[in-house]
């Protein structure tokens, strides 16, 4: 749905008043799915999910679940008499259970962590789910906790995780519990996580996904295991080649398909995922089905709404003749699905994304979303055919609201090379006026902008700017040639084409080129400090997000970022110096003038604010005009996952920011 164009325009206020559709599933027969809901409580700073049932023959939504809380993960009952949940309604996340045509939800768990990946068991006796054990015995007592000390001893890589903050010594492990209640029995356990359960058709093994190899402190290898589901010897079905994930057992039982790569020495950890089978006896080497399919197996378009957050990209169909899975291609993210004999084909595509898929019965369920819909449950045939929309849960909140739909646009980079960008012009657009100018980078560097809503891009475009937006030498969804061109040469290619980019987009009469300004977040946000640096001329003001200046020092201070580095810059620091330090902007960090606003998270372990403390030290030592602007208790989400109140004063202080420089 298009939004009209004539109304209002979009404001923060609007941000909180959207829905967002995160998990949901269909029912066993496809006659009705579940899903969670999050909405935003701005008086208590905070957001709730509640869970709603629809039916896939049409109808308006009803709400399931009603507490003041998080409630999330919603999985059916083989039966469909009953839906099990996540929720937050007391302690922490515990497993609750809830009749399906409505009545009280009951607790199944009484745990000491929280629980997370329910999934039933075929019978529906009981439920396999995630959670962390008891802190491990440590013989050493020079790294053993103190008790009643609040002081970390560290003693290995991965000590953090952003948005989670220090790990605690545990682990997570397998557990199970009767649907009827009683206590849960852990099913796994050793000095490593065991994730992503998933029980066989007849119920007699859960698979896993589990990073058990001696070196894994080191690497990011995982890989696919089963176990019986009474307990016993775990069978390992890959060979610790590649980050394995998201199991799904064929129908019959016989085989498991799962995503991931073998990291080709080629291209290593920026190979496009797979989508792979195993005989689930392990009696045979693992096949990838797409290896020859350029396209990544997984992804989607990013956005800032988080429309169908933490559903599992994989299934098969149900006559066993095929896989379903997410793949991306040039700013859009579809359904796709290949045949056990080879070929693959689309079956929900279109300009959007499609973040997530359940297939059940003779139906298949997707969230999408676009630039104009934050997100919404589609329906469709298993082959894609006869689909209908289930769900407009923003058409309230957005009455009224003038959405721009982006144009599209397509720029010469090299040789038989192009790159995809949008440009979105305000409402009211009117050709012979003279509009600035906000360019956006992507950060990741591997994802991709497109068709996907940014409510930020929105509302710079309601205050009158034109946003442009590109997809550089380094975002998937264009094959594994485009998205490995990156490697080796950030501070390159990416600022080629970003700058081919900008020229490309100011050749237009309406946009002053004197009125251009530039903002990024994250890998982005690194790639404007070193455009302008590079370019110092071309802005007016600047906006880094959540950004880094070193790759040296960014290196040992992130809770990832040396995984990556090691193969995108070609070996860790200490073998390229040289090439580390020309490849930050730090190198050339005296040549910013450009009055810049620094936005970062004081707990952010992605790109720790550090990063962004030597930005500000050194361009104020050098009496340059910039702004610091410090978010307490926030992580690298900020933008997506931020309080509300700390999401609005973001989005007003980038406006205020650009409009002070840009409209003078």
């Amino acid at each position: 749905m298009t939004h009209t164009s004539s109304g209002r325009t979009i404001t923060n206020d609007d941000l909180f008043a959207l829905r967002v559709v995160g998990e949901f599933q269909a029912s066993p027969d496809g006659s009705r799915v579940v899903f969670a809901v999050t909405r935003t409580d701005t008086e208590k700073d905070r957001t709730v999910s509640n869970l709603w049932l629809v039916e896939t023959a049409g109808g308006a939504p009803r709400q399931l679940t009603t507490a003041e809380a998080n409630d999330s993960a919603p999985r059916w009952s083989p039966d469909g008499r009953t839906v099990a949940f996540v929720s937050d309604r007391e302690e922490r996340k515990e497993l609750w259970l809830i009749p399906a045509d409505f009545g009280e939800a009951r607790r199944l768990t009484h745990g000491s962590s929280d629980v997370s990946q329910p999934a039933w068991s075929p019978d529906g006796a009981s439920l396999v789910y995630v959670a962390k054990t008891d802190r491990p015995a440590n013989d050493d007592p020079t790294h053993a906790p103190r008790e009643g000390s609040d002081v970390r001893v560290i003693t290995q890589l991965g000590y953090k995780m952003d948005g989670e903050g220090f790990w605690d010594g545990r682990y997570k492990h397998l557990f199970t519990v009767p649907a009827m209640g009683g206590e849960p029995t852990q099913r796994t356990d050793g000095p490593w996580d065991d994730t992503q359960p998933v029980w066989s058709p007849d119920g007699s093994r859960i698979a896993f996904i589990s990073r058990r190899t001696p070196d894994r402190e080191w690497t990011t290898v995982a890989d696919l295991y089963t176990i019986p589901a009474g307990g016993g010897d775990v069978t390992q079905l890959t060979g610790s080649v590649g980050p394995f994930k998201a199991p799904a057992w064929s129908p019959d039982g016989k085989q498991i398909a799962f995503l991931g790569h073998d990291q080709p020495s080629e291209t290593g950890p920026t190979t496009q995922d797979w989508v792979w089978v195993v005989l689930a006896d392990g009696g045979g080497a693992p096949h990838a089905l797409t290896r020859d399919y350029d396209r990544s197996a997984t992804g989607g378009v990013m956005g800032d709404i988080g429309t169908g957050n933490g559903q599992y990209p994989i299934q098969w169909t149900p006559d066993g003749t095929g896989i379903l899975f997410v793949t991306e291609d040039r700013g859009t993210a579809m359904v796709a699905r290949v045949a056990m004999t080879g070929g693959v084909g689309i079956v929900l595509g279109g300009d959007r994304n499609c973040a997530g898929f359940h297939a059940a019965g003779t139906t298949i369920v997707a969230a999408v979303s676009s630039m104009t819909i934050p997100g919404d449950l589609v329906v469709a045939n298993l082959d894609g055919t006869k689909e209908r929309r289930l769900t407009d849960i923003n058409s309230e909140a957005l009455a009224g609201v003038i959405l721009p739909e982006p144009e599209r646009v397509s720029v010469p980079i090299g040789e038989g090379i192009a790159m995809d960008g949008w440009i979105l012009h305000p409402p009211g657009f009117d050709a012979s006026r003279q509009y600035p100018l906000i360019l956006d980078i992507h950060g990741g560097p591997r994802g991709q902008y497109g068709s996907s809503f940014m409510h930020s891009f929105h509302r710079y475009a309601a205050e009158g700017y034109v946003v442009a937006y590109f997809n550089p030498r380094g975002s998937t969804g264009y094959g594994q040639a485009f998205t490995s061109a990156l490697t080796g040469n950030w501070g390159d290619v990416d600022v080629h084409d970003v700058m081919a980019g900008l020229e490309y987009a100011l050749e237009r009469p309406y946009l002053s080129a004197e009125r251009v300004g530039i903002t990024g977040g994250s890998y982005g946000g690194y790639l404007m400090n070193f455009l302008i640096g590079a370019y110092p001329n071309r802005w007016k003001a600047g906006v880094t997000e959540r950004s880094t200046l070193s790759r040296i020092s960014s290196y040992g201070t992130s809770d990832m970022i040396w995984r990556s580095l090691d193969w995108e810059f070609e070996g860790p620091y200490w073998e390229h110096r040289d090439s580390y330090w020309d490849r930050s902007p730090i190198a050339h960090v005296e040549k910013i003038t450009v009055p810049l606003l620094i936005i970062h998270s004081e707990n952010d372990h992605r790109c720790t604010i550090s990063e962004a403390e030597q930005l500000f030290t050194v361009l104020r030592r050098l009496r340059r005009d910039v702004a610091f602007v410090r978010f307490p208790n926030e992580s690298h989400g900020l933008s997506r996952s931020g309080k509300p109140a700390h999401r609005r004063e973001r989005l007003e202080r980038i406006v205020g920011w650009f409009d002070k420089y840009l409209k003078a």
